[in-house]
């Protein structure tokens, strides 16, 4: 399996992400008990698999690596992708403060959850079709390092085995 599709897979993790995500919004927005231990561990899992790791990986690896193939940072498409990781990271910055005193002030969650579900969605589908494209232009060494260099981020952004911890809780929720 190449390194963009296991970003693609990742993909599927987000979503279960973002689903757990929507249940906790509409709770709260119900007025429906929300353990705390459960708010913290979706901005937890957002934070680790979603923008440590996944993001990460795009960023810092992958993106630059598609230079080489006439992919530049300022064009699009990596231009508006790069502009949705950072339009959900503002997102869930005003959502992970709010983390702290939900039970008490639940309307940035609230509020803000349906924004991101809708924004990280929307660009797992844009990303998804635009990885396909460049799945079948990157060269096999490139695959191999660009495979090499993921795993060597995941090790150095996150402590080992927190990845996998990511996956087993999201197949908990």
């Amino acid at each position: 399996m190449s390194a963009i599709s296991d970003l693609i897979d990742e993909h599927r993790c987000i979503e279960r992400i973002l689903s757990a995500l929507e249940e906790i919004s509409s709770s709260l927005q119900s007025g429906d008990k929300v353990e705390h231990y459960q708010v913290i561990r979706i901005f937890d899992l957002i934070t680790d698999l979603v923008e440590k790791i996944h993001h990460g990986k795009e960023e810092n690896i992958l993106f630059p690596l598609m230079d080489k193939y006439g992919y530049r940072r300022s064009d699009l498409p990596i231009a508006s992708l790069m502009a949705e990781h950072d339009k959900g990271r503002a997102l869930v910055k005003i959502m992970r403060l709010a983390s702290a005193n939900y039970e008490e002030n639940p309307h940035p969650i609230i509020e803000n959850a349906p924004a991101y579900v809708k924004l990280i969605r929307l660009h797992i589908m844009r990303e998804d079709a635009v990885f396909k494209v460049w799945d079948t232009k990157i060269s096999q060494e490139d695959q191999a390092s660009l495979s090499k260099k993921c795993a060597e981020l995941e090790a150095a952004v996150v402590k080992q085995g927190r990845k996998n911890e990511c996956l087993r809780e999201i197949e908990r929720l």
